[in-house]
């Protein structure tokens, strides 16, 4: 298990906004970020997410990722 875990996380760079790479060998995320998380601005979580949009297309980011802001929600 251990060995699977770090194969994945040399596929994603947690700043990246190509994951391409990601999604071909078909990664999906599902990315949920507290809207009342004191540790991490969901505005930055939100331009991140932006961003990987911006690179990627709309389309092909719908293909493997999902953002969802969660009112309430902490770290």
């Amino acid at each position: 298990m251990r060995e699977r875990i770090l194969e994945i996380s040399a596929l994603f760079d947690a700043t990246a906004t190509d994951l391409s790479r990601f999604a071909a060998r078909g990664g999906k995320i599902i990315w949920l970020h507290g809207n009342d998380d004191a540790s991490v601005s969901p505005l930055e979580n939100r331009r991140n997410y932006e961003a990987i949009v911006a690179r990627m297309g709309r389309e092909a980011t719908d293909r493997f990722l999902r953002y969802f802001a969660v009112p309430g929600l902490a770290h």
